[in-house]
């Protein structure tokens, strides 16, 4: 591990704003997992907005849970939410 890839662990560094977890500053990690939450939302919105549009029989009949995308959609969300 190089230097540039440790961790700061120093006062001077809590003092300007960062984490501990290689000076990232405070607010940007706020940032970044409010995007997170909203980006699950509205893959979970879009998602379930499908499967009902699909279940509701004017678009044919089939499964959309067995589809891949709605498969791996729905274990990203289930990943997200832990």
């Amino acid at each position: 591990m190089s230097e540039s890839d440790t961790p700061r662990t120093d006062a001077a560094a809590t003092e300007m704003g960062y984490t501990n977890s290689h000076c990232v500053p405070a607010d940007f990690a706020r940032d970044q997992e409010r995007t997170i939450a909203e980006l699950v939302e509205a893959l979970s919105g879009v998602v379930d907005r499908y499967t009902a549009l699909v279940n509701c029989g004017d678009c044919g009949n089939w499964d959309p849970e067995r589809e891949d995308v709605i498969v791996h959609a729905r274990a990203a969300i289930a990943r997200a939410e832990k």
